[in-house]
């Protein structure tokens, strides 16, 4: 499929979905998601060593991050559908929103000292070398990526993209070893791997989390993790 074509039938369906984005994600296991990503983020903010950074939040959505960011930050908010942007607008007027295509980021070379890539790499399988040339682009040297992705290693993600509003066009949850691979191309140094999250996306009951919840501490910490679990990437340029 034409790339162009791909990516406005891609935009026509995050507008779709993109005003209701929190509706769909408001349940108790995208909740516990949420909750632990967070503790990632400031984890990751903290470790970077500089004062009045600039983090792009590519993919940005609702904005469910900004709020964990704004206390380390200059932070610009971008994404593919302005409804999303709309709903993100409503929660903190410090962050510079921006209606863009992730594949042609309208900021300026070596302008950025972070960049946020999270849940964004399985809406674009087949770009992503043309992603990864715009993030290094517009990354400072010494500028550091976050991403966090669905594992292609376990089938519940290719199920459930297949039934969620947000991910049923066009996506496809990807193998560790091939972002790892993209990053060493472009000569990005892994920094941190963490393999995490064992619960579906599914349940929306709290005791069903709680039983996952249990399981997964185990799981997080065995072999198992690398096929079982979500998983986070730490890059530097």
């Amino acid at each position: 499929m034409n790339r162009i074509l791909e990516t406005d039938i891609k935009k026509g369906h995050l507008e779709r979905v993109g005003r209701d984005y929190n509706l769909i994600t408001n349940k108790k296991s995208f909740q516990y998601y949420l909750k632990r990503r967070k503790k990632y983020l400031k984890e990751f903010c903290l470790k970077i060593e500089k004062n009045n950074i600039i983090i792009v939040d590519l993919a940005a959505g609702s904005g469910n991050y900004s709020e964990s960011l704004l206390n380390y930050s200059h932070l610009i908010n971008i994404d593919l559908s302005f409804n999303a942007l709309k709903v993100n607008a409503t929660l903190n007027n410090k962050i510079l929103r921006i209606n863009a295509n992730a594949l042609n980021i309208p900021l300026k070379d070596n302008s950025i000292d972070s960049l946020l890539l999270i849940g964004l790499l399985h809406h674009i399988p087949s770009c992503l070398p043309r992603l990864f040339q715009e993030i290094l682009r517009v990354l400072k040297n010494d500028g550091t990526i976050f991403i966090d992705e669905a594992n292609g290693y376990n089938i519940m993600w290719f199920i459930y993209m297949k039934l969620c509003g947000i991910d049923k066009v066009g996506t496809k949850p990807l193998f560790p070893h091939s972002i790892k691979k993209l990053a060493r191309n472009y000569c990005l140094t892994i920094k941190r791997e963490l393999y995490w999250g064992f619960i579906p996306p599914w349940p929306d009951k709290k005791f069903m989390i709680d039983v996952f919840d249990k399981i997964g501490s185990f799981i997080e910490n065995s072999f198992f993790s690398y096929f079982c679990t979500r998983y986070l990437l730490i890059l530097k340029k």
